[in-house]
Formats: C-alpha cells, sequence, structure tokens
C-alpha cells in the first residue's frame, strides 16, 4: 500500500524527470554538432595547419552551458528583433513545494491537525520591451506581458494569510490561466520627464534592488514581492496613466492615477499613487531610500476578497467603507559590490508602512533583510536572501471576523538562487510563518523552484 508522503514523493520525482528530459531533448536539438564530413568542407586544406595551431574551438555542450538563454539566438531571430529595437523575453518557472495542509476548514477549527501536502505548479512568462523610436516616434516604447499559469498555489496553507507562492497567484490562483497582464506605451517627453500609460502589471514595476522579483527570482512570499498593505488600493493588473521624474536612468520621483480595482475600466474607485527618493547617501555604495504611498476612492468592506489574498469564509455583516490610504517609507543599501560589476551587489534592505486600517486589513506592515549576489567564489552569479515581515492585522478585521481570535501574522524567509547556467536557476526557499488565527503553531514552507530562461 503506498502512503500519502509516498505518493507525494513518487508525484514530485515524475515532475521532475518529464521536465528533466523535456529540457534536454530541447537543448539536444539547439546543440547539433555538425557532421564531420562538414566540418573538412568547411575548412581549406591550405588554413588545415593554422587550424591545427588555433585553440580548439568550443563543443556544443561548452557553447550551450555559456549561453544566455537556452534556445541561443533562436537561429539568428533574437538578433534580428535587437537590431530593430525588440528584446523578448520567454521564461518557465517550476515550484515544486511541500506545504502544511489542513485537516479542517479554519474557521471550523482553528487548532486543527495540520499535515504536510506536496504541490506542483507553473508559470510562463512572456515579456516584449520595444523601442519604437524607428516605426513612430522618438522616445515611444512599449512593454507587454503575457502570464500563463497552472497547477497548485497553497492559499490559507496552515491558516496562514498572507500567501507563501506569489508567482501562482496571477492570472488567478486556480486551473490554468492565461492573461495579457501588460501593454503600455511610454514616452520621454524631455531627459527629465517620461509618462506612460496605458495596462500595467503591478507585480512587474514593484522593482527593488533585493526585493520584487514577481516571486520567480528572488523572494517567493507576498510580504517581500510587493506590500500587501496596498491590497485594497492597488490591484494585481490595472489601466491607468503614470508619470516619472528622471535623473540620468533613474526615477526619482513618480505618481500616477489608475483603478483601485480589477473589477473594470475605474468602476470602483480611482488610486493616486506617489512615491519621492529622498537625497541620502551613504558609504559611497548604491542605495535607494524613498517614500511613498497611495490615496484611493475604493468602496470596500474589511472582508471583501482579494485577487492579492484568500480570505476565509465568512457570513458576519460589514459596514462598506469609501476610502482607503497607505503610506510608506522604503529603503535598500549596499554594503559590498562585486568591482568588475556594479550590478551584483550585496546589502540590506526594509520597509516601514501604514494604512487607514479600515478597509485595509494590514495595518501597519514592515520587512527588514539582507540579500543580494552571493560572496561566495566563483558563484557571484548566484543570489541569495534573509528575511522577516511583519503584517498587523487590523483592529476591524479582527472585530469583523469575531469569535475567531486574531492576532498579526509574522514570517521569515530565506532562499538561495543556484545559477546552473544562465539559463537554469535552481532556487532552495524557506519560509516559517506565525499563522493570523490565535493558536495556531509555526507552519514551515519549503519549495524548489526551477527557471528556465529561453
Amino acid at each position: 500500500m503506498i502512503r500519502p508522503t509516498d505518493r507525494a514523493t513518487l508525484t514530485f520525482l515524475r515532475h521532475l524527470i518529464v521536465t528533466l528530459s523535456v529540457s534536454i531533448v530541447f537543448a539536444a536539438m539547439f546543440a547539433t554538432p555538425a557532421s564531420g564530413q562538414d566540418r573538412e568542407a568547411a575548412v581549406p586544406p591550405a588554413q588545415a595547419s593554422q587550424a591545427a595551431q588555433a585553440p580548439a574551438a568550443t563543443t556544443p555542450l561548452q557553447d550551450l552551458v555559456k549561453r544566455d538563454q537556452l534556445f541561443g539566438d533562436w537561429g539568428g531571430a533574437r538578433g534580428t528583433m535587437a537590431t530593430e529595437g525588440t528584446k523578448l523575453d520567454v521564461s518557465f518557472t517550476q515550484f515544486f513545494q511541500w506545504v502544511p495542509n489542513r485537516d479542517t476548514p479554519l474557521l471550523q477549527d482553528p487548532n486543527g491537525a495540520v499535515t504536510t501536502k506536496y504541490m506542483y505548479g507553473g508559470k510562463f512568462d512572456i515579456i516584449d520591451a520595444s523601442d519604437l523610436s524607428k516605426l513612430a516616434w522618438k522616445g515611444l516604447s512599449m512593454n507587454a506581458h503575457v502570464e500563463i499559469r497552472f497547477g497548485d498555489v497553497p492559499l490559507l496553507a496552515g491558516g496562514t494569510l498572507i500567501p507563501t507562492n506569489t508567482a501562482l497567484l496571477f492570472p488567478e490562483a486556480e486551473d490554468t490561466k492565461a492573461r495579457l497582464s501588460a501593454l503600455n506605451f511610454t514616452q520621454v517627453m524631455n531627459p527629465h520627464v517620461a509618462v506612460s500609460v496605458g495596462r500595467f502589471n503591478m507585480v512587474d514595476l514593484y522593482q527593488r534592488a533585493y526585493t520584487g522579483g514577481m516571486g520567480e527570482d528572488k523572494f517567493m512570499n507576498l510580504s517581500f514581492v510587493i506590500p500587501p498593505v496596498s491590497l485594497r488600493t492597488v490591484p494585481p493588473v490595472a489601466e491607468g496613466v503614470i508619470f516619472a521624474v528622471l535623473k540620468g536612468s533613474d526615477v526619482v520621483a513618480k505618481a500616477g492615477l489608475i483603478e483601485s480595482t480589477d473589477a473594470g475600466f475605474f468602476k470602483n474607485g480611482a488610486t493616486v499613487l506617489w512615491e519621492v527618493a529622498l537625497p541620502v547617501k551613504l558609504f559611497q555604495k548604491p542605495g535607494h531610500y524613498s517614500v511613498g504611498g497611495e490615496f484611493s476612492s475604493t468602496q470596500a468592506t474589511a472582508l471583501d476578497q482579494n485577487p492579492w489574498i484568500l480570505l476565509p469564509p465568512f457570513n458576519q455583516p460589514t459596514l462598506t467603507k469609501q476610502g482607503a490610504w497607505t503610506l510608506n517609507i522604503t529603503f535598500d543599501q549596499a554594503v559590498a559590490e562585486d568591482p568588475n560589476d556594479a550590478k551584483k551587489t550585496f546589502g540590506v534592505f526594509g520597509t516601514l508602512a501604514v494604512s487607514d486600517g479600515n478597509p485595509s486589513l494590514i495595518q501597519p506592515f514592515f520587512i527588514l533583510g539582507v540579500g543580494g549576489h552571493s560572496l561566495l567564489r566563483g558563484r557571484d552569479n548566484d543570489t541569495f536572501g534573509i528575511a522577516y515581515s511583519f503584517n498587523g492585522v487590523s483592529a476591524d478585521f479582527k472585530t469583523a471576523l469575531d469569535p475567531i481570535r486574531l492576532r498579526n501574522e509574522s514570517a521569515g524567509e530565506l532562499y538561495y538562487n543556484f545559477a546552473v547556467t544562465h539559463w537554469s536557476l535552481v532556487t532552495a526557499d524557506l519560509q516559517f510563518v506565525d499563522p493570523f488565527a490565535v493558536g495556531s503553531r509555526t507552519r514551515t514552507f519549503f519549495s524548489v523552484r526551477w527557471k528556465l530562461i529561453f
């Protein structure tokens, strides 16, 4: 008789073997060496002696390992697109997850038994960044993002509130779904001002030195990908307009008007978002310090379901509130950098944020951590992160779920992203979460993430 734990192990091995097989087959297709006759025909006899003295050419396997993408230049197509101003990134990320599984619903028994369950899911991302200066006019560019997800995502796993796998929340948290989550155009008005209009993937936009990453490149917990304090003011995908003030290639200030929810084109209010960089310089190393927030005219209750998180089922009536706001201070500071590559740094980061507390669920919120590129010799392409998050559960939310007793939810996460090649990245991720239900023990989440860049 096969036990549940054995069945989960067999399922994991099957997923792993299938992926390895497919990757090897595709890699072999794009790395097939020329035949011996072709090589002989390609080298004239007069050049044979010179070729014998020249350094040996790289083998197909060596070329495969050194590529930036698994499929290389796509038979010249990638280079042609780059010449015309288009950069197309295609990737596939898989998640092998071991998560706590509740035997009874949270609201029926907050202290119910918890076992370990294996989950598997995946995400395809197609991102296009095009300079349209040649097709239209100078300073115009376009950005588009298509997302396709499938498989399982742990929501309310072990009685937790904040999702532990951000990438698989979107386009939706169930079944196989696809969506054009971004299609926007940016016009650089002058060296200091740019305006963007269209549909924005808000997870894409939240990129910081050591956080962000869409849940596929850095941390997986939502707290470290995009602040959950903003779940009532910012939807995952929104139409709108964003203005940016530039200093060189850096954005020193931005302001925008976007939808407050994904109910339809501005059907449930609008959100004004803003951020200003603070003029702070420390240690003569790269760093970013900013203050920002949002103001929204949305109408909501403390218990409204939201694309960012899944709330437990409830029957309690609660009053609708109009308006929500957040305020945050965010920083990241490098303490060491690679002398040969300024983009490779190691540093500290943090965010402190507050909200209205109703209809916003989270009040207050903060994170603190360290991360960046690996300090190990010879592993400078690897990345890692260690961080702690605190998600305060607002008083109104606690009252709305009475008699269920709630507390603030905190979590710790650490990951190490091993760059097997430039196009194959394997990440081990471990999370410890103290759930928001009083009496729930600390839950442990372990995941292996594998990203292939095509």
